[in-house]
């Protein structure tokens, strides 16, 4: 009954134009409804193996990633082993400061390049030095009669008579105002005689293989040490290249190595997925591909290391030789070039297959996110010995924040501004140029030494706007605020960190002492125009002051001259000088170390003011060495 009734709504259809154009819309309807379940229940499947597909392919090269770190690792064990003990033992007994002298060394070259007169001070025992020299120099000086007396001294004939002839101040022995020709005759005397760190790293290619040497000398009085450190050939292992060449050994292309794997299942879906236009397609096959085949050859890669080892061809050796005054120690690290390798591997004349492959194999690592491309075996020697130390804190201002010189006066040097002499030790510290007024202060300890100190507290404040203006005496603090902070340092967490031991430091006696359990470090920051903590605050720890909250202790120098603060102290000879410079934006900073740990103080009315500015305490050193940012700004 009820097909008859369809039949005969059909015929009445069939019999208009109007009705035929309806059933001929309907079976397309029903056509495409089909049509489009098909495709999308294919859809479903091809993305679902797709997805699954893109997962495996990064679980499976990642898998395949690691076991050939893992053989290449087991290979080479003995010489990083060499590396991190024999070798690294071998280096800090022939030069226990090493890593320190090869900071001092980059820390000098660094700011060589804005002043060729610099000479840096590092501690007291260079500061006594300097200043005996110094007093050497000017009597050497005073002797010179003539240009030919001069020239005796300096054979280069660099400085003229009449300069130091016109030097009224020299003449008078007013140390404070002699002329820049004359100062810079003394620094180059004084040079002579202290110890000198210099650093230089040279590069050449031999026979088509690289050769980097890196070369420390530090010369002190007529000894000179030198540490000479050559890597020859390629230095790391790129592990995507020797993936390339163990496949073109074969004569393998691995992209085709990749199609001709694929199975009788996946090429069912890729007939269906193709018409699909399903774009994760390629990714589902890899992964097939990839749990079929040993796609980077993870054994044999191992075993070429192996017996690159075996014959010679990688190795690192160290040789200490001596002739007079003079001591050597050469260390080599002989690795494969390039060419060497794929001599090894037999493709020295299969370039393109090699070249094919590398660009296969470094696609398939970025897609499965690995970035970590190198095996390291220069890398572990940099990592050993040629990493210098950066110090415990980061720079208190941005590094963006520094005028172009960075370095206004070095520890001890003579100040074109703070009056107070070239031989004053009291103010041995660095004055920073700044670009602007009131830059906040901040003091960021470095990640690397977390460990390292145990504590920090405030150890003294200066706060400048609660004292009245000294005039009848010397104001070490320049009638400005200042902050003192106190840093206990745990030496074995130091040697663990950074893998030697704590560097010597030299007391203002003359002795040298290697630190004990502990040692404290004392950070002055002088020159501030306000403060951002208060005077009760001493012997507060810094976590307890700021909790996670950035550390902001004050703002920087304003600049700008000042009649009430920087005027009528001709008899004390200290006080801020700005001569015609309109403002001199500014920042002191003072360093000293402490053997063991200094007994917190506590606030008390009136305040007395016992900073690294006023009080002579421990063994002076320069804070350039331990803020990390002075190697890098210039």
């Amino acid at each position: 009954m009820a097909v008859s009734v369809i039949v005969k709504v059909g015929v009445k259809l069939l019999s208009t134009k109007k009705g035929r154009r309806f059933i001929v819309g309907i079976i397309c309807a029903v056509f495409m409804l089909l049509f489009g379940i098909t495709a999308a229940v294919w859809f479903i499947i091809a993305s679902y193996f797709g997805l699954i597909g893109n997962a495996m392919s990064d679980v499976l090269i990642n898998q395949s990633w690691s076991d050939i770190n893992k053989y290449v690792d087991s290979a080479l064990n003995d010489v990083n082993n060499t590396i991190n003990g024999e070798i690294k033992e071998t280096t800090y007994s022939f030069m226990p400061d090493f890593s320190i002298n090869l900071s001092k060394a980059v820390l000098q070259q660094t700011l060589e390049k804005n002043n060729a007169s610099t000479i840096l001070l590092y501690d007291s025992s260079d500061i006594e030095k300097y200043d005996k020299l110094a007093d050497e120099a000017v009597t050497m000086l005073k002797a010179v009669k003539s240009q030919s007396d001069l020239n005796k001294i300096f054979p280069d004939k660099k400085y003229k008579y009449t300069d130091l002839e016109n030097d009224t101040a020299f003449s008078l022995n007013d140390k404070n105002n002699f002329k820049e020709e004359t100062k810079e005759m003394i620094q180059t005397l004084v040079r002579k005689g202290l110890p000198d760190y210099n650093y230089i790293v040279t590069e050449k290619t031999i026979d088509n293989k690289n050769y980097k040497t890196q070369v420390l000398t530090v010369k002190s009085g007529e000894n000179t040490d030198t540490v000479k450190y050559t890597v020859s050939g390629a230095g790391d292992i790129y592990l995507p290249l020797f993936i390339a060449m163990y496949h073109a050994k074969n004569g393998v292309y691995v992209k085709d190595m990749l199609k001709n794997s694929v199975s009788d299942l996946t090429s069912d879906i890729a007939e269906n997925t193709e018409s699909s236009g399903i774009a994760d397609y390629n990714d589902f096959i890899a992964t097939v591909r990839l749990a079929n085949i040993d796609l980077f050859g993870a054994a044999e890669i191992g075993s070429a290391v192996t017996n690159a080892i075996s014959n010679g061809a990688i190795g690192i050796t160290h040789k200490i030789t001596s002739y007079g005054n003079n001591r050597n120690l050469t260390l080599t690290l002989i690795m494969p070039s390039q060419k060497e390798w794929e001599e090894m591997f037999g493709v020295s004349e299969k370039e393109d297959i090699v070249t094919d492959n590398l660009k296969v194999i470094e696609t398939m690592l970025e897609k499965a996110g690995i970035t970590d491309l190198y095996f390291p075996v220069a890398a572990t020697v940099k990592s050993a010995l040629f990493t210098y130390f950066e110090g415990f804190f980061n720079l208190p201002v941005n590094s963006s924040e520094l005028e172009n010189r960075v370095i206004l006066t070095s520890l001890n040097a003579e100040q074109f501004f703070h009056h107070n002499g070239l031989y004053t030790a009291y103010d041995g510290g660095v004055t920073l140029s700044l670009k602007a007024s009131e830059i906040p202060v901040r003091i960021d300890i470095l990640p690397s030494a977390d460990e390292v100190i145990q504590d920090a507290f405030i150890y003294d404040v200066y706060n400048s706007e609660e004292h009245n203006i000294i005039k009848s005496t010397p104001n070490y603090t320049y009638n400005c605020s200042a902050v003192e902070i106190a840093y206990i340092i745990d030496v074995d967490a130091f040697k663990e960190q950074y893998g030697f031991e704590f560097p010597t430091i030299v007391m203002t006696n003359g002795n040298t002492f290697k630190a004990g359990d502990t040692i404290t470090m004392l950070v002055e920051y002088s020159c501030m125009e306000r403060i951002a903590i208060s005077e009760e605050d001493i012997g507060h720890s810094l976590r307890d002051i700021f909790g996670n909250s950035q550390m902001i202790i004050g703002y920087s120098h304003s600049g700008t001259h000042s009649k009430e603060k920087d005027e009528g102290f001709d008899s004390t000879g200290w006080y801020h000088t700005f001569g015609s410079e309109k403002n001199v934006y500014h920042l002191g900073i003072k360093a000293a170390f402490v053997d063991g740990e200094v007994v917190r103080q506590e606030y008390q009315k009136p305040h007395t003011y016992n900073g690294l500015s006023v009080k002579n305490t421990g063994a002076k050193v320069n804070p350039l060495l331990w803020f990390k940012a002075f190697r890098t700004a210039a």
